[in-house]
């Protein structure tokens, strides 16, 4: 074929494009219609060019040329066919001529284009990665069990403690009557016998529930079973601990706070905890000092860094020492502190404790158990999943205990309130 018959047939493609984009303006034609005759252009004319650099040396000059005169004569007929104002044609096919065949070029026209940005264009096969780690906050571990209590296996439903009654140290009332005294010789003996209780440990049920889908547990990432089982033990764990500081004892442990030999000692100064809260707990407190607790809500933590001597000094940082912006020890008057969420909020009773927690008992009659099972919605296609913990707790004291000399009674569990 000539180069005079090939330019021709191009002319011919060229006037093919010219109709194509006159009908795109006047609404008789696709828009793919005017790409699928540019491409058969472009293809064209880049064969040609692949011909006339193996067979003629300095023809491509002037074919350039004469495609550069085409070029500009469809660019103005492309500007009149589409509006420049439409967003969506810019978008698309660019603003002027030059924009579109830098798409072309760029293989970025949607009619050619693989890419990851969209599904349809090949997004689909590209996959989603998925942690197999579930993010969450980490509840508080328990207290009360990790702060000394008694913890007592139970081998039946109900367990009798025998405990001395000791609610005075008064002459004659220590452990519930036992006297000792002074005699002259010869002397007539006087009988005193201990009052006894019984302290009964009852286990309470805490329960944990939920249903799933078999297609979930098939189709999850992690192991639904491991995943549950360690999340409701930890609410599990948390609930009871919640307990011992304030059940009210109906179907749940007696806490802390609602037992009768808990103390509370007025606060100073409306809802704030100031040094004076502080000496007044320790006066009232009656326990075990190397086993002693603070519990403090965080909340209080505020005043309980500022806490400061007679002498405007910090209780933990006295001035010539350390400073404020020193790490702050991890006791107040050489007792350890233990930060809670789970004692009341600051300016309320109990949101300082001091507590010696092996005046707790803890009756364990049945560990976490942790149980699944597909047959009871078998007809839903769902598994179950049911932890059960049974277990029972309370202050083993009946009241607070009356000092030898009389004056306020001591514990080993005190509050502000």
């Amino acid at each position: 074929m000539s180069d005079v018959q090939v330019v021709n047939n191009n002319t011919t493609k060229i006037e093919d494009i010219l109709a194509a984009i006159k009908d795109i303006g006047e609404g008789k034609a696709s828009k793919s219609e005017f790409e699928t005759k540019f491409r058969e252009l472009q293809e064209a004319v880049e064969k040609k060019h692949k011909d006339v650099d193996a067979q003629y040396g300095n023809f491509e000059t002037a074919m350039e040329t004469k495609m550069a005169e085409m070029v500009d004569k469809i660019s103005g007929a492309f500007e009149k066919a589409v509006p420049k104002n439409s967003s969506t044609n810019e978008t698309k096919y660019g603003k002027n001529m030059g924009e579109f065949l830098l798409k072309v070029r760029k293989k970025s026209l949607e009619v050619k284009d693989l890419a990851e940005s969209a599904g349809d264009t090949g997004g689909y096969l590209v996959p989603e990665a998925f942690s197999n780690e579930v993010l969450k906050v980490e509840l508080e571990s328990s207290v009360v069990r990790g702060a000394g209590a008694r913890v007592i296996p139970m081998q039946t439903a109900q367990l009798r403690i025998p405990a001395l009654n000791m609610a005075s140290n008064a002459a004659g009332s220590i452990y519930g009557g036992v006297t000792a005294y002074w005699a002259t010789e010869n002397g007539s003996l006087t009988e005193s016998q201990p009052d006894f209780k019984r302290v009964t440990l009852e286990p309470k049920k805490l329960i944990g529930y939920t249903e799933s889908s078999d297609e979930m547990v098939d189709d999850a990432i992690v192991s639904m079973g491991n995943l549950l089982s360690t999340m409701f033990g930890e609410v599990l764990a948390f609930e009871e601990d919640a307990a011992f500081f304030s059940g009210n004892g109906v179907g749940r442990p007696l806490g802390i706070t609602v037992a009768p030999c808990f103390i509370t000692v007025s606060r100073a100064s409306g809802s704030v905890v100031v040094t004076t809260d502080i000496v007044a707990m320790l006066a009232r407190f009656k326990g075990n000092l190397n086993r002693a607790k603070w519990v403090i809500n965080q909340s209080a933590l505020p005043y309980i860094y500022k806490l400061m001597d007679d002498n405007d000094n910090f209780i933990w940082h006295p001035s010539g020492s350390g400073s404020i912006a020193t790490a702050a020890p991890g006791t107040l008057y050489g007792i350890p502190i233990v930060i809670s969420e789970k004692v009341a909020a600051l300016g309320t009773t109990g949101d300082v404790m001091l507590c010696d927690f092996g005046y707790y008992l803890i009756g364990d009659r049945k560990g976490l158990t942790v149980e699944e099972s597909m047959h009871y919605k078998f007809a839903n296609d769902q598994k179950v999943w049911r932890m059960i913990k049974r277990v029972d707790g309370q202050p083993w004291l009946d009241s607070a205990i009356t000092p030898r000399t009389g004056g306020s009674t001591l514990s080993p569990f005190i509050g502000i309130g």
